[in-house]
């Protein structure tokens, strides 16, 4: 595993010469990277207890394509008892480490966050890691668009020995352009799909609107993010190119073999996903209540046990199926998920959001 020191020399090694960073070497050596318009790009890493994997999540922003000037890494350590801090310390200025007491990741991400100088904001699970265009990618993104307020894209599920599993959405395709989030669609339970925390990329202006994270999520904090980011971003743009590798190990808590326990997680952040929705609802003067519905109805098939996982195999993440809505009573959604199986129920919610539902399922039947 290379180590702080060896981290930009893998510029030459990483092939990007022959990509990206060919035409940006031309570039910073005639012009100032922060007088050129390139927006300030704050990393935040929260970690605990991953000391075997957070070289390799800051070395992987150490050598991203942009720029060095242009980036900032906050790496917030939420009270680690392994050997973290000996692993981070010695990146020294190169990073920004913060030890803290343990309360979660929400308050990790917070505190990440309030020390962030950047008008853009890039979130890294310590236990992942980006390939070496992911930033430069992103901030592309942000200049050519305006009004873009969330980027996203693909992530590589790979496993402890870095091998490749599978595609995490795979179904996601390239944006011609950047969406107009639609807040009423929103509303009524039509929520975008996203990625996990390592896919996430926001404006900061974006952030301020619902940060701090309420410290209850002490897990799936994106979660909350995923959700209330939409009641403030302009546009959201994805790519269906995998930029990061989303691990798979033994320490992930929605890989732990134990299904009562990753049920019984779920059904806690969903219970508490509502709570803050009716809140946010309340304060804002919006009727959430459809949105509000469509999630409870997820609920329910969690306590039922109708769902098991959070992430079914052989499809993309019934997490983000949950914010999906589909225009089909609550009947119809155990039916479907009793009779077909998970991997049918995304059958039907393509289709449907394709405008062929009817059509298609006149066939099946």
């Amino acid at each position: 595993m290379p180590t702080g020191e060896d981290s930009l020399i893998m510029y030459q090694k990483s092939g990007m010469d022959d990509r990206n960073w060919g035409h940006l070497k031309e570039f910073y050596s005639s012009t100032d990277a922060k007088t050129a318009g390139i927006p300030r790009v704050s990393v935040i890493i929260n970690t605990f207890n991953y000391g075997h994997f957070i070289e390799e999540a800051i070395n992987s922003v150490l050598t991203q394509t942009l720029h060095p000037n242009n980036i900032e890494i906050i790496v917030v350590d939420d009270g680690s008892t392994d050997d973290t801090s000996t692993k981070v310390e010695k990146y020294g200025e190169k990073i920004r480490y913060i030890q803290k007491e343990n309360k979660g990741q929400a308050s990790a991400l917070n505190v990440g966050f309030e020390n962030a100088n950047g008008e853009i904001i890039a979130f890294l699970d310590s236990d992942d890691y980006w390939a070496p265009e992911k930033l430069m990618t992103a901030v592309q993104a942000f200049r050519k668009h305006e009004a873009l307020d969330i980027f996203c894209h693909n992530l590589d599920i790979i496993d402890d020995s870095r091998g490749f599993i599978k595609t995490y959405l795979p179904i996601l395709k390239d944006d011609n352009g950047p969406k107009k989030v639609d807040l009423k669609k929103c509303l009524r339970g039509r929520i975008p799909i996203f990625p996990p925390t390592s896919g996430m990329t926001f404006t900061a202006r974006c952030l301020k609107n619902i940060m701090p994270i309420p410290e209850h999520y002490r897990i799936c904090a994106d979660a909350y993010l995923r959700l209330f980011s939409l009641f403030y971003a302009r546009e959201i743009l994805y790519s269906k190119e995998s930029l990061g590798y989303y691990r798979i190990h033994g320490d992930n808590f929605f890989e732990n073999r134990d299904k009562t326990i990753k049920r019984f997680k779920e059904i806690e952040t969903r219970t508490i996903l509502i709570q803050d929705l009716e809140a946010f609802g309340q304060k804002l003067g919006l009727d959430v209540s459809p949105l509000i519905n469509e999630l409870a109805s997820w609920l329910t098939l969690w306590k039922e046990g109708k769902i098991v996982r959070s992430r079914d195999r052989n499809t993309f993440s019934l997490r983000y199926g949950i914010l999906t809505t589909i225009k089909l009573t609550f009947k119809v959604h155990c039916r479907i998920l009793r009779d077909e199986g998970v991997k049918m129920y995304f059958l039907y919610a393509y289709h449907y959001r394709k405008g062929q539902f009817l059509k298609w399922l006149k066939r099946r039947h």
